[in-house]
Formats: C-alpha cells, structure tokens, sequence
C-alpha cells in the first residue's frame, strides 16, 4: 500500500514446545489506522492491550486490578507509513540512557534484540524455503 522498501503486511504461525499455536498480524496497510493492539488468548482467558495499556482480561480467575485506562481514541491513519506513536521507543531510549548513565542493565539489553532479530530472519526463511523453521 506504501511505496516503501519494506513489507507492510506480515502474517506468522508460531507452534510453542508445550503445543500452544500463536499467531502474529502486522500491517501499516489497515485502514483507517487503528491503535497498536495485542490479544492475547488461551485456556485460561484473553487479555487485550491497546497502545500498551490493559484494555480487556477475561480470565477464568478475576483479576480486576489488570485493568487499565482506557486508550486513547483513534488517531493515524493508513494514508501514510508514518509512526504517529513513540511513547514506546521514548521510554525504550530513556531506559538505555538510565543504563548508561548509571553503569547498569536496560530493561532490552542486546541479547533480548538479538532474539527478536532471529524471529525476524526465521520469518523471513520460512518465507523463502516454504519449509517450518524451529528456533
């Protein structure tokens, strides 16, 4: 949909070693530009994130404190492959200078960007061999 030089659409199977099957949709093609939003659904219950916040947790055990603030309305839109939201990286650059400044550990550290680069290129292998990668 964007004449950028990067996919704007993703779908993932993801089969865990308990046998718990996850599924992964990313696109910067939906119209008209809904918030960021995370389900996150098994035996025991779904729980919705939207812009990082609690939205929904239907659980078989209550657990009403999860609950956050309701998100923000609708903004963005899919006219345009721009980020209109950088709480996130903020609060990720924020970290990694508390980490430098104070000698200590960011809360995403090399070795966590490592294993989502690996996601990333089993991704794009599976892609390209048409075969399931295992990590």
């Amino acid at each position: 949909m964007h004449s950028i030089e990067a996919e704007d659409t993703l779908v993932a199977t993801f089969e865990f070693l308990n046998g718990a099957i996850g599924t992964f949709e990313a696109s910067t093609a939906v119209y008209p530009g809904y918030p960021r939003r995370v389900e996150l659904s098994g035996s025991e219950g779904t729980v919705i994130l939207k812009h990082d916040r609690i939205v929904a947790a239907d659980l078989r055990t209550p657990c009403p404190e999860l609950i956050g603030r309701q998100a923000e309305p609708l903004t963005g839109s899919a006219a345009g492959a721009v980020v209109a939201d950088v709480e996130g990286h903020k609060r990720l650059l924020g970290d990694f200078l508390r980490a430098v400044d104070t000698d200590g550990r960011p809360c995403c550290d090399g070795i966590e960007g490592r294993r989502s680069l690996e996601l990333v290129e089993a991704i794009y292998e599976s892609v390209r061999t048409r075969k399931p990668i295992s990590l």
